[in-house]
């Protein structure tokens, strides 16, 4: 049985390179300290994603995403924007700094970030001080968990943070932050 609780429980599963199960805005998702290698491909393996497909970071502010973000290559106002909020919840693709693992950013020069709106995830990330990984709990390629009891069927998750979803019906929009392309609407 996987361990199921609140934000200090979480908390503990992150420092500890767990994979975290937790409510987003619109789905569940798998996270766990982007920093931890080990982590990161444990979740891959879990959803048998490919790693070449990349992965989304969130966090509650934008100084979270520093070490992944080559903002020198961002304007005044695509940073502004980056910050402001969205109606529906939004994914930004920002130039990745060259350390950025192949784990993270995928085959691409760029990284996934969003400032989470979710309260209890917003909280989450405030007191890890750091963004966290954000992919759908989902296999790769099967429908989107929206009940939180079908998370226990999931081998591999090391802790849940139980909370409800926001009200979003729709996984996040992805925009390109310098193109402003819409690569997922």
């Amino acid at each position: 049985m996987t361990n199921s609780g609140s934000i200090p429980g979480a908390l503990a599963c992150l420092r500890a390179e767990g994979v975290l199960a937790y409510p987003t805005e619109a789905v569940y998702g798998l996270g766990c300290d982007p920093r931890s290698l080990p982590a990161i491909d444990k979740i891959l393996s879990i959803k048998s994603r490919p790693a070449k497909k990349g992965l989304i970071l969130i966090g509650s502010q934008i100084e979270h995403f520093d070490d992944y973000c080559d903002w020198q290559r961002c304007s005044k106002q695509q940073l502004l924007q980056l910050q402001s909020p969205t109606q529906r919840p939004t994914t930004w693709l920002v130039p990745a700094k060259a350390s950025v693992s192949e784990r993270v950013r995928g085959h691409f020069d760029s990284v996934a970030i969003r400032i989470t709106q979710h309260p209890l995830v917003l909280e989450l990330c405030q007191q890890f001080s750091h963004c966290i990984v954000s992919t759908s709990a989902n296999l790769a390629g099967e429908p989107s968990i929206t009940e939180m009891t079908e998370l226990n069927s999931l081998p591999g998750i090391d802790y849940i943070l139980e909370g409800s979803l926001g009200q979003s019906k729709q996984a996040s929009q992805i925009i390109d932050l310098l193109s402003s392309d819409i690569i997922r609407s």
